[in-house]
C-alpha cells in the first residue's frame, strides 16, 4: 500500500487528514488510475482510525472525482482518471459561494483567450484547423434549420475550446472550461438566440481566418472583440430583463 507519511492519524479532523493522504498519493501517481484500494476494514486499520471515518472518508474522495466505489462481487474503491470536470466543479462550488458578474467572466476570458490563439496561430496542426472548420459548417447548418439553442451554444463554446486545446496548456485548459462554464449558465439563464448566434458566428470566421493565415497578431486582435461583441450582448440582455447575477 503506497500512502506518505506515518500511518497513524491522531490530531482533529481525521476524516480530512485520510482524505489528504489519499489524494496526495493518487495526484503524485503514486496510485494510478484503475488501481483498486485496499477494503475498507484494511484502509481503518493502515490509518489508525474507525470504519465509519475511512467510509466517509471514501465518499468524500469519490465526490471529489478521485475514486469510484463499486458494489457487488469484484466491487471496491477504485482510483478514476482524474479529469477535466471534478477540477473545473471544484472551482465552480468556490466561485457560486462568491459574487461574479458578466464583467468578471469577460476579464478571466479577456487574460486567457487572446494570447491563446496567438499562440494556436502558430502551433495548430492541421488537423486542428480542420476540426474548427468542421465546428463552424455544424454552426451554420445548425443556424440555417434553427435548431435548439443548446446546441449552438455547446458549438460556440467547443469552437473557443479547440482553440485553447492547441496550447497545451493544461492549466490555461482548465480555467478557460470554467469560464466558459459559468459563461454557458449565462447564456442559457438570458436566452440567447440564433441571431445572436448567427453574429458569433461571423466574428468565428475572422478568428479562422487568421488561425488559417498564421496571423498571430490579427487573430488575438478577433478573438478579443468577440469576448468584447458577447459580454455586450449579454448585459443588454440582462439590462432587459432586470437580471443580476451574483
Amino acid at each position: 500500500m503506497v500512502f506518505d507519511g506515518s500511518c497513524q492519524i491522531r490530531q482533529q479532523k481525521v476524516s480530512q487528514q485520510v482524505i489528504d493522504r489519499i489524494r496526495q498519493a493518487i495526484l503524485t501517481e503514486q496510485l494510478d488510475a484503475g488501481d483498486k484500494l485496499p477494503n475498507e476494514q484494511s484502509l481503518a486499520r493502515h490509518f489508525n482510525v474507525s470504519r465509519q471515518t475511512m467510509r466517509e472518508s471514501l465518499c468524500a474522495l469519490e465526490t471529489m472525482g478521485l475514486i469510484k466505489v463499486r458494489s457487488g462481487i469484484g466491487g471496491g474503491a477504485f482510483v478514476t482518471d482524474v479529469g477535466l470536470k471534478p477540477a473545473r466543479d471544484g472551482l465552480i462550488n468556490f466561485i457560486f459561494n462568491k459574487n461574479f458578474t458578466i464583467q468578471n467572466i469577460t476579464e478571466v476570458r479577456l487574460s486567457l483567450e487572446p494570447d491563446a490563439a496567438f499562440k494556436a496561430a502558430e502551433v495548430m496542426t492541421d488537423q486542428e484547423r480542420r476540426v474548427l472548420v468542421k465546428i463552424l459548417d455544424n454552426c451554420r447548418e445548425r443556424i440555417q434549420r434553427q435548431d435548439s439553442l443548446a446546441n449552438l451554444r455547446r458549438l460556440e463554446i467547443a469552437f473557443h475550446a479547440a482553440i485553447v486545446k492547441a496550447t497545451k496548456n493544461p492549466i490555461l485548459i482548465l480555467l478557460h472550461n470554467l469560464a466558459e462554464h459559468l459563461l454557458w449558465d449565462v447564456k442559457t439563464q438570458l436566452g440567447t438566440d440564433s441571431e445572436f448566434s448567427g453574429r458569433v458566428l461571423l466574428r468565428h470566421e475572422k478568428i479562422l481566418e487568421a488561425l488559417f493565415r498564421r496571423d498571430s497578431e490579427a487573430a488575438a486582435e478577433h478573438m478579443r472583440q468577440d469576448i468584447i461583441y458577447v459580454e455586450t450582448f449579454l448585459i443588454k440582455l440582462a439590462d432587459d430583463a432586470q437580471l443580476s447575477f451574483q
